[in-house]
């Protein structure tokens, strides 16, 4: 019977390690949409907040290309990936984009619900960062 109780219990860990396992693809897909600037921080700069239609913004696509926009316009278009642990090793919740143009460094992101912030600095942790809300 303890036995059993054992191979039950394994059982259970290895199912509940791979559901998490498919929560981080959820978290991968759900970057796929049209996001806007709200939050800029920049060092030694203080935060600016940004209201709702300033055309900042970022269009990922699941075919693997985001389209960044000033004022609306497409500023520049290229190939992204999502993955973990870019340049530097991070707390489980950062991802990395790598940019097809980009060789040296990634950009550290947390997306929470429909809020995403980007942080392009090596590690992420005490640089500039932009938060930007899902709008489609």
């Amino acid at each position: 019977m303890t036995k059993l109780l054992f191979v039950i219990g394994v059982g259970f860990a290895v199912l509940v390690a791979l559901l998490s396992c498919s929560k981080n693809d959820g978290i991968q897909l759900n970057i796929v949409g049209l996001w806007e600037k709200r939050i800029a921080c920049g060092l030694p700069l203080p935060c600016t907040h940004h209201q709702a239609g300033n055309g900042d913004r970022l269009e990922f696509m699941k075919s693997g290309r985001v389209n960044f926009y000033e004022n609306g316009q497409i500023t520049s278009s290229k190939n992204y990936k999502v993955v973990r642990n870019g340049d530097c090793k991070m707390p489980e919740e950062f991802l990395f984009l790598k940019y097809s143009d980009r060789t040296s460094i990634d950009d550290a992101f947390t997306l929470i619900t429909d809020t995403l912030t980007v942080s392009n600095v090596i590690c992420g942790a005490d640089g500039p960062f932009i938060t930007y809300v899902r709008i489609r």
